[in-house]
């Protein structure tokens, strides 16, 4: 007996990606901080460049008995005098932690304006002690070189299906493309169907590096005929 012939068409695509991070934003790491001075030591900044917050906290020891203050400074590196600057806490184990809110200054001749976040951008990160009179500097801390903030969300490049739309029964693979590292921890969810949310039939899948996901799905008469909507989310 013949099998039935069947065909589907892939219409449309879309795309739900919420609280898009990148791998390396999951794990605060530690940076290559340069210390001047003995003041301050380990200091470290969370989360790693490049970032997906606008809200970067840096930490680090006070070594030096006689520091009673330390700022921290993020210096655009495209205009120097563009500064956000915040004031870290000093704990009583003489570590210390500065986060938001930031001063922020536009040029050298500005006055301060309260702001919640940075704005994208790279910055340099520096952690300046200083003594009782907050004039004398005691020492510093240079965070980070070139610290970036990007908190734009990654995007698709490109997907393939293969063979190629329209498909007919058998194996149907996809393969996703993004413009940028992924979490491979969590897994891309792909589905397809005529109605929306477009989820009545699943790709199973993983990734097969940080840019790519592929997955499969079996389509068969029991799938029917008809234009069908591929749908992705969850990705991060």
């Amino acid at each position: 007996m013949m099998r039935p012939r069947m065909a589907i068409w892939f219409l449309a695509i879309i795309f739900s990606f919420n609280g898009l991070i990148m791998k390396d934003w999951l794990y605060p790491q530690r940076a290559h901080a340069q210390e001047v001075g003995g003041a301050l030591q380990n200091c470290q900044i969370s989360p790693s460049s490049p970032a997906k917050t606008n809200t970067p906290s840096v930490s680090g020891t006070v070594s030096n008995e006689q520091v009673s203050g330390i700022m921290v400074v993020f210096s655009n590196k495209a205009n120097p005098d563009e500064q956000y600057k915040t004031d870290a806490t000093i704990n009583s184990d003489r570590t210390f932690v500065a986060q938001a809110p930031y001063t922020y200054y536009e040029d050298a001749h500005s006055e301060g304006i309260l702001r919640d976040s940075i704005k994208d951008g790279v910055y340099q990160v520096e952690a300046i002690a200083s003594g009782a009179d907050s004039i004398e500097e005691l020492g510093s801390c240079l965070v980070a070189q070139n610290y970036t903030i990007d908190t734009t969300a990654p995007t698709v490049s490109s997907i393939t299906l293969s063979p190629s739309s329209p498909v007919k029964a058998g194996t149907l693979q996809v393969t996703v493309l993004f413009n940028e590292p992924m979490d491979q921890t969590t897994s891309l969810v792909a589905s397809f169907g005529q109605n929306s949310p477009y989820n009545q039939y699943s790709f199973s899948g993983n990734w097969t590096d940080a840019t790519t996901w592929q997955g499969t799905a079996d389509i068969s008469s029991a799938t029917g005929d008809g234009a069908y909507t591929l749908s992705l989310s969850q990705a991060k």
